[in-house]
């Protein structure tokens, strides 16, 4: 009975009616379209920040994370590298030994990252070598060194420049 006297006065005025039912279902679907937006971009935002330098997965040597320094650095054995074929979920490593350090040109000094790679194995992971803005990759041989634009413009640098780095 109550159900049915509901029905009656919900189509009582069909014009508020439709109104209100069109209004809720705009509303779920604004809503629907916005939380997949938000999703795909979150989700875009960390693959993108993961991939682009970390990756997923980082091996370390024990106690490293006590005390973060070059002394505790894990030892790169050749058996690194099976761990592809071990796990099928890791596609690729690259080897990475960082550290902190004052970098200086002339009268510019700035605190930076190290990062010590294997260009080929690095490309291959985070295709660093399509970033390059200026100059060129590195190749295994090379004694130079790949500058973020930022620290470059601090220190005024350019390419061919000499960068003095100061480190442990």
């Amino acid at each position: 009975m109550l159900f049915k006297l509901a029905f009656r006065n919900v189509w009582r005025n069909k014009r508020r009616t439709f109104i209100t039912m069109g209004a809720v279902a705009f509303a779920v679907f604004l809503s629907s379209t916005m939380i997949s937006i938000q999703q795909g971009a979150w989700d875009n935002i960390i693959n993108n920040s993961v991939n682009l330098f970390f990756g997923f997965a980082q091996v370390h040597d024990n106690g490293y994370w006590d005390e973060q320094s070059l002394d505790n650095s894990l030892f790169y054995d050749t058996k690194l590298n099976e761990l592809p074929r071990a796990i099928p979920e890791i596609e690729d490593i690259a080897p990475r030994v960082e550290s902190f350090a004052l970098a200086s040109k002339d009268e510019l000094t700035q605190g930076v990252m190290v990062i010590g790679i294997d260009p080929a194995r690095e490309h291959n992971l985070t295709g660093i070598a399509d970033k390059i803005t200026e100059g060129s990759y590195l190749e295994s041989d090379d004694e130079g060194a790949i500058v973020a634009s930022g620290v470059a413009a601090k220190l005024n640098l350019g390419v061919g420049d000499t960068l003095v780095i100061i480190s442990q």
